[in-house]
C-alpha cells in the first residue's frame, strides 16, 4: 500500500519556519525573555473556585501561604541566553527551578495583580516589578505576559 504524505509535510513546512523564525528570536533577544507554564496556577484558582472563593484578593490576604503556593506552581519551560546573563545565573537550570528564585518580598503585590488578571478571566497582563539576581542583586523589570 502506498500513502501519499506530500500535503501532509507541505502544510507542515510554514509551522516549521515559523516555529524556526521565533526560537531564532528567542534565542537572540537582548532582552530577558521567560517561557512560562501557568496551568497549576490556574489548576490552583479553579480549585479555590470550587471551594466556594470569591473574593480572591481577600482570601489571598487572609490566607498568604495559598499565594506562596500559587507562585511555586509557576513553572518555568526555558529562558534565552541574556536572561541567564541579566540574572547572574552559571546555567540556565538555575533558573528554570522556580520561580520564587528571583521574587523579592516585593515582588508578591505584583503577582497578586497577575493572579486578579486571571481570575477576573483577562489575557494580558503588564506592570513594573523589582526582582533580584540569584546572586542577590536587585532588578527592576517590566512583565508582560498574555495570559
Amino acid at each position: 500500500m502506498l500513502v501519499d504524505n506530500s500535503s501532509a509535510n507541505a502544510s507542515e513546512q510554514p509551522y516549521r519556519e515559523s516555529e524556526a523564525r521565533f526560537r531564532e528570536i528567542f534565542e537572540n533577544a537582548g532582552v530577558a525573555v521567560w517561557e512560562q507554564d501557568f496551568s497549576g496556577v490556574c489548576d490552583l484558582l479553579d480549585q479555590l473556585r470550587s471551594e466556594g472563593v470569591e473574593d480572591l484578593r481577600a482570601h489571598l490576604k487572609a490566607h498568604p501561604n495559598r499565594l506562596d503556593e500559587a507562585i511555586a506552581q509557576v513553572r518555568i519551560v526555558d529562558v534565552n541566553p541574556f536572561t541567564v546573563e541579566l540574572f547572574e545565573a552559571t546555567e540556565k537550570d538555575e533558573l528554570l527551578r522556580s520561580l520564587s528564585n528571583v521574587f523579592l518580598p516585593e515582588t508578591a503585590p505584583i503577582f497578586l495583580e497577575e493572579l486578579m488578571a486571571l481570575w477576573q478571566g483577562q489575557r494580558r497582563f503588564g506592570s513594573e516589578a523589582v526582582v533580584q539576581t540569584l546572586r542577590g542583586g536587585a532588578l527592576g523589570c517590566g512583565l508582560h505576559r498574555h495570559l
